[in-house]
Formats: structure tokens, C-alpha cells, sequence
């Protein structure tokens, strides 16, 4: 993507946010404030015990804050183009994407960026960055967090990709997106909580309980290599199948024109 298409993408960005300015304001706020009750909520739960079902208070602060930080990483990055992927679609309004010169799939994706999110992201690191001092976490285990970070937010990406994805084929697809917004809110969550019959499902199947849990697992020093290394495999065969089914569905693409 060349010079020029990136300035351009960061106006419209800034456009977009300045035009809706009330909106997001109003993200930046209950974001925060959700973020907070989290956080409190921990406090609550280790009131009366340094550890649940081996967390420790810290460990519960160090998911949440995970979570936000992958989660918000997905808004700042992705949100905007998955959020009215379906609706362009069944209205044939991507013309315009596909005349220009340049990878649809990528173009799409990133061409605007959810600035207020940007706060959220750094109010996360922030703490985050205090939690990973107070543990005296090394430097090995902290660069591995953030890689794990990065892939977190990218899988969310193509899994929420994926089910707007499924527009060129049926018309009520926004029907799934309720889908990838549940399953990672549960991911957020320590694994260890879930039924044997879930934890399968969400790590071996469809390993989102792994995107958002790896991390903090990192930071712990208590990774299972084997669920790490089937995560790492899936996200390389989710990535080739999502980019693969982007452009099988602009075969199927009608344009309004």
C-alpha cells in the first residue's frame, strides 16, 4: 500500500471521528468504565484469598487488561471495516475498492482507523506495564507477551472477518456477528473456570479461549506448548482461508452499477 492510499486512509479517519465526535467520546467513556468495573470485580473476587483456581489477583488484573488491550487493538485497526462490510456488500457499494490499484483484501481491512479506541489501547498498556514491573517479569517472557498480543488481535480480526465474509453468500449474515463478540468476551475469562467440554472446544477447535489467555499464560510461566503450538498452526491455515474466501466472494460480488 503505497504513501499517498495511508494518508489518505488516517484522513478519512480523522474525518470520521471529528464528524462523530459525541460517539466517540461516548466510547472512550464506557469503555473506560467497563474497563474499571472489570477491575474492581477483581477486587471483589480476592477480597478474602490470594488465589482461585491457581489466579492470583494480579494474574486476573493481567487478563482483563489483556483482554482490553486485544480487544481495543481490534477496534483501532479493524472495526470500522467489519463493521459495514455486509452492508456494502448486499448494497454493491465496493466498486470503488476494487477499481483501485491495490490488494482489496488489505485496503479494506485498514482503511480506517477508530482513533478513540487509541485511548482505550493505552490505558491498557499502562497498567499493564505496572503489572509486568510489580512481577519483575524478564524481558524474554515479555517480548513473547507481545507477539502473543499482536496474534490475539489478529485472530479476532479474521474471525469476525470471516462471519461478515459470509454477505457475499447470504444476505442475513449480519444474523452471525453476535458470534466472535460472545465467544471472546468468555475468552476473557481464565480457562481454568470453563468445563472440560468448552475449554476442548474454544482451544482445540476454534482456540479463541488461547488468543486471549496466552498472554497472561506467558507472563505466568505456565504455557501448554501443545495448545500454543496448534494455535500458532490455526491462525497461519484461519489466515490463507479468510484472504482465500475474500476473494472467492468478490467473485460472487454484484455491484449496484
Amino acid at each position: 500500500m503505497n504513501m499517498k492510499v495511508y494518508k489518505v486512509m488516517i484522513s478519512n479517519s480523522i474525518q470520521q471521528m471529528f464528524i462523530y465526535r459525541t460517539t466517540s467520546l461516548l466510547i472512550v467513556v464506557f469503555g473506560l468504565i467497563f474497563y474499571l468495573f472489570e477491575l474492581f470485580s477483581g477486587f471483589v473476587y480476592f477480597k478474602y484469598t490470594d488465589n482461585i483456581m491457581g489466579w492470583t489477583k494480579w494474574d486476573y488484573f493481567s487478563l482483563i487488561t489483556t483482554s482490553t488491550i486485544i480487544m481495543y487493538g481490534y477496534n483501532f485497526f479493524f472495526v470500522w471495516g467489519d463493521s459495514t462490510l455486509d452492508e456494502e456488500i448486499l448494497e454493491g457499494k465496493l466498486d470503488y475498492i476494487f477499481l483501485r490499484p491495490i490488494n482489496s483484501f488489505w485496503y479494506y481491512s485498514l482503511y480506517r482507523i477508530d482513533f478513540p479506541s487509541l485511548i482505550n489501547i493505552l490505558t491498557g498498556i499502562a497498567v499493564q506495564s505496572y503489572i509486568i514491573y510489580r512481577e519483575k517479569i524478564g524481558i524474554l517472557q515479555i517480548l513473547m507477551y507481545i507477539v502473543s498480543v499482536i496474534m490475539g488481535v489478529w485472530f479476532i480480526f479474521l474471525f469476525n472477518h470471516l462471519t461478515v465474509t459470509v454477505a457475499f453468500w447470504k444476505e442475513k449474515a449480519n444474523e452471525l456477528t453476535w458470534v466472535p463478540e460472545i465467544l471472546t468476551d468468555f475468552s476473557s475469562r481464565p480457562a481454568s473456570i470453563y468445563p472440560k467440554i468448552i475449554r476442548f472446544l474454544m482451544i482445540w477447535i476454534i482456540p479463541i479461549l488461547t488468543s486471549i489467555n496466552l498472554p497472561v499464560d506467558i507472563l505466568r510461566g505456565k504455557v501448554n506448548m501443545m495448545s500454543m503450538l496448534w494455535y500458532i498452526l490455526f491462525l497461519i491455515v484461519f489466515t490463507i482461508a479468510v484472504y482465500k474466501m475474500w476473494y472467492a466472494g468478490i467473485k460472487k460480488y454484484q455491484s449496484s452499477n
